[in-house]
């Protein structure tokens, strides 16, 4: 799923009533955004390009910290450099807003900044009728453009039936599916390389292409079932719409909201992507709803799961939130294993160890006890916390005014987020927290080894998945199916960067990816007959 998970879907548009005496909110900018004193203004324009758009009032920004200038060229320029060094920006504004909170000023909004423990769990535990997950992450990815029309009060309107599927039925069923995506998992990787060119034993996988296209078979399985996810044309269809789904996406965020329409048709149905996907979902749909399939007997699969949490749905309602989930699934797997595997890389000395813990337990266990592997979970969770997708977190669009205890005030159709990538490498919350640590979560104890926290678990300190009580309710699937790759890979292969001095990510906007040139050596290697997992 996306960084905080395209599943996560916060709620109704409710106006609460607010009433304030608090006499340290009175900076009001434009007719969107009032902070206090405090706060660093950011002044950029990258996510929202409407021309039509109010500028905020200079005279009202009085005694705000500003990085560059807010006047409407300096916004645009601001904007301009938020493309390539957004990074940059955040943090700047991170460390000169001291902990507290900061704003970013757009052309359409104001995003507000929080980082402390205290306000970090203030927006966590606000109610969600009040700031919404959902509907920031509507703004972001453009569902009605790239989703086939995927309406904001659609099937999953509050979020449960993402809920029942990833937290309930994969969770669930996951233990049963392993033989068969392990199985899967092998012949995937050796299709992939052979289908790359070989010198001296050693085959070049990218992490752009590569490694998207192991994941994406892999999650198809779990999206839709085997047989349909070992249907090559289908298959293809799906890597060529997520490709032109995340264009469509970037482009968006640079268009007028009155071209929206005819950008997602240009790019999702012009070029035949969406429909080419849809109808295979669709069929599916139409069979599994005609055969009356008793419950908890039926395949196991997000079609499946759907249809059992949904009774009253139309193939055509199915079919569009099994693309969401599609559509969702295509970025942050690829990513954090490519991320693991540059980190193998640069820091061999690991392997030895992460190969023993495989070795004394037959490899990956998938269960529900999220216990299992401490190595290994370490080993990913510091690979999260120094590359995350995005290098902001837990999105939220103000729905009715709020405020946190520290005075800063946000009223409506703004956003608050949290800079995860600053706050995850600030070495008040980790000790050298810019220098990868793999065991950095693992302790050794009188019992062994066990974990200090796990990759699973989001924290004020660690809002990979989202907040604690917002959670992506599919990372626990894209934990243990990180570990699988990664564990097949460690255990039957072995791999080197391909070139040296190519960057590990590039960022654009708020996005950071693996590196386009990001390519790695791999070869077989001879696999330890007792390590039963591996076959």
């Amino acid at each position: 799923m996306t960084q905080n998970g395209w599943t996560e879907l916060a709620i109704l548009k409710q106006q609460l009533a607010f009433n304030t005496t608090q006499a340290s909110m009175h900076v009001f900018a434009g007719n969107r955004v009032v902070e206090q004193a405090e706060i660093v203004c950011i002044p950029t324009s990258t996510i929202d390009c409407n021309m039509s758009s109010v500028a905020p009032n200079r005279e009202l920004l009085k005694g705000v910290g500003v990085i560059g200038t807010d006047s409407i060229i300096g916004k645009w320029l601001t904007g301009i450099r938020y493309c390539y060094a957004a990074q940059e920006i955040y943090e700047e504004a991170y460390t000169k807003g001291g902990g507290t909170s900061y704003m970013i000023p757009f052309l359409r909004r104001y995003q507000v900044c929080v980082s402390s423990k205290k306000l970090v769990e203030e927006l966590t535990n606000t109610s969600i009728h009040q700031i919404s997950l959902r509907e920031a992450l509507w703004e972001r990815a453009f569902p009605e453009q790239t989703v086939d029309g995927l309406k904001l009060d659609g099937m999953d309107r509050d979020g449960s039936l993402s809920q029942k599927v990833f937290r309930y039925h994969a969770r669930l069923h996951l233990p049963s599916l392993q033989p068969l995506l392990q199985r899967r998992l092998k012949e995937a990787l050796t299709r992939e390389l052979q289908s790359q060119n070989t010198k001296d034993g050693w085959t070049e996988v990218t992490a752009r292409s590569t490694i998207n296209r192991l994941t994406i078979r892999i999650n198809n399985i779990l999206l839709v079932g085997d047989e349909l996810a070992s249907d090559s044309e289908f298959f293809e269809n799906v890597v060529k719409y997520l490709t032109w789904s995340g264009i469509c996406e970037e482009i968006l965020q640079f268009t007028p909201q009155f071209l929206f329409p005819l950008v997602g048709w240009l790019f999702m149905k012009a070029t035949r992507v969406t429909q080419n996907v849809t109808k295979y979902l669709v069929s599916l749909a139409k069979k599994r709803l005609g055969a009356n399939i008793i419950k908890d007997q039926g395949p196991m699969d997000t079609i499946q799961w759907i249809i059992q949490s949904q009774r009253r749905a139309s193939a055509e309602d199915v079919a569009q939130q099994t693309l969401a989930y599609i559509f969702g699934s295509g970025y942050q797997m690829p990513m954090l294993i490519s991320f693991a595997m540059y980190n193998l890389c640069m820091h061999p000395e690991y392997l030895p160890s992460l190969r023993d813990e495989l070795l004394q337990s037959g490899g990956v266990h998938l269960n529900n006890k999220n216990n299992e592997l401490p190595l290994l979970d370490s080993f990913l969770k510091e690979t999260g916390r120094l590359n995350p997708v995005t290098i902001f977190g837990m999105p939220r669009k103000v729905l009715s005014p709020f405020t946190f205890s520290n005075g800063t005030h946000v009223p409506p159709d703004n956003w608050i987020v949290v800079p995860q990538k600053a706050q995850m490498t600030d070495s008040a919350n980790y000790d050298d927290a810019e220098t990868f640590h793999g065991f950095r979560f693992a302790s050794q104890g009188s019992e062994g080894t066990r974990s200090e926290s796990r990759f699973s678990h989001p924290s004020w300190q660690f809002p990979f998945w989202g907040s604690v009580k917002q959670a992506c309710p599919a990372r626990f699937y894209v934990a243990d199916m990180s570990k699988m790759i990664i564990a097949h890979l460690i255990m039957d292969y072995d791999f080197k960067l391909a070139r040296d001095n190519i960057p590990t990510s590039f960022a654009w906007g708020p996005l950071r990816i693996p590196h386009p040139l990001l390519a790695f050596h791999v070869r077989k290697r001879e696999t330890p007959k007792h390590y039963a997992h591996s076959a």
